[in-house]
């Protein structure tokens, strides 16, 4: 996965290297993630810009760093078609997460990776060194803004609460109703019960993808994605194919 523009796939185990310096130079191992959902994911070693001259408009030296980036990165998405899903950045990682109907696709990825490392590069918003990863959701998408919630309603979500969370602390259900401050789920057990989360209680939280149940010869076949019946397994086999790319 040496130099810059080299593309490169994986399944299953996703091995990806960036290097400390230029692309390709001194590769060392930045993580290793093994998965069972199909999770584009690219990687680009962004070195800051050198200094600008000119001061920074008002409004941009109040900003804070989030904001600046999503500033930059929103309008580029758009312009290429997608939707920013989610933009974190943990560490020295700056995580992009793009969505569209249908699904990311290779080509979507390379686009936008190039896109958003010229316009990082000229803006800087970010002091320091660090890296640009730019990935599609998956099949199990994790779930941290309000906005988040609203577009997993009537899905079934796992949820992780803060630790002094009175009840327990894993709960899973499907998403009956959300706002700006919390979001509520109808439990899976006890069946009929729902329960309703601040987002502050809540630490974790991700969708569920569920296998279809395995048909009977001659029987029906099942949609992917619903839950198994009562009594059924869920369909087994070869986990779904993981693209990986790296610049």
């Amino acid at each position: 996965m040496g130099g810059s523009g080299d593309l490169g796939y994986t399944c299953g185990l996703a091995i990806v290297r960036c290097s400390d310096g230029g692309v390709g130079s001194c590769p060392r191992l930045l993580f290793i993630q093994e998965r069972f959902s199909p999770h584009l994911r690219m990687h680009r070693p962004v070195t800051t810009a050198a200094p600008r001259p000119e001061r920074p408009h008002r409004e941009e030296a109040t900003m804070s760093v989030p904001d600046r980036v999503r500033a930059i990165v929103e309008p580029i998405v758009a312009d290429l078609g997608l939707e920013l899903f989610d933009l974190e950045q943990a560490g020295a990682v700056l995580r992009v997460t793009l969505d569209k109907p249908g699904g990311v696709d290779v080509a979507d990825l390379t686009a936008t990776n190039r896109a958003l490392g010229r316009a990082l590069d000229e803006h800087d918003p970010i002091a320091g060194q660090y890296t640009l990863e730019v990935s599609s959701p998956g099949l199990e998408r994790q779930l941290r803004t309000p906005r988040h919630w609203d577009w997993a309603a009537n899905r079934i979500v796992a949820i992780k609460t803060v630790a002094d969370f009175p009840g327990g602390r894993r709960f899973s259900g499907v998403v009956t109703s959300s706002d700006d401050t919390s979001v509520t789920i109808a439990l899976d057990e006890p069946v009929g019960e729902s329960i309703t989360f601040d987002y502050v209680d809540i630490e974790k939280a991700r969708t569920v993808f569920v296998w279809a149940a395995a048909p009977k010869p001659g029987g029906p076949k099942s949609k992917p994605g619903q839950r198994p019946g009562p009594g059924t397994k869920a369909a087994t086999g070869a986990a779904p194919e993981q693209k990986k790319v790296t610049s």
